[in-house]
């Protein structure tokens, strides 16, 4: 069987469906200070979110729901298209201002690779 990643940070979870019918991804491990238990409900396995009322665990295994670490912080601006560069960190150390397709030689590479599969093209007709 696959293992089950998170679509947004690709960390494994367990994917579950609480008693109200939604879907939630939980931390694939029990944790003593989780907030959802899994219950059987009407042959069912469902989790059951604790809240302030509805009383503790009771010795059962506890999750806790899935959060993805927060992103990366993004680079400065790309000096050709405006939009942010990879994080900030990695920016500065290596001292980029484009992004690597941004940059004049590669446009004007991949320019000439375009005419150049058009030549091939026209002279398979």
């Amino acid at each position: 069987m696959p293992e089950d990643v998170c679509t947004s940070c690709r960390a494994p979870v367990r994917p579950v469906i609480t008693e109200n019918h939604r879907h939630r991804d939980l931390d694939p491990d029990p944790t003593p200070n989780g907030n959802v238990v899994m219950v059987e409900i009407d042959g069912q396995r469902r989790a059951r979110v604790l809240t302030g009322s509805s009383g503790g665990a009771e010795g059962a295994e506890t999750y806790r729901i899935h959060q993805c670490p927060p992103a990366p912080t993004p680079g400065p601006a790309c000096d050709n298209c405006r939009w942010p560069m990879m994080p900030r960190e990695f920016v500065i150390r290596t001292g980029q201002q484009r992004h690597a397709a941004c940059e004049p030689e590669f446009l004007d590479q991949l320019r000439d690779e375009q005419l150049q599969a058009a030549a091939r093209r026209r002279r398979r007709r």
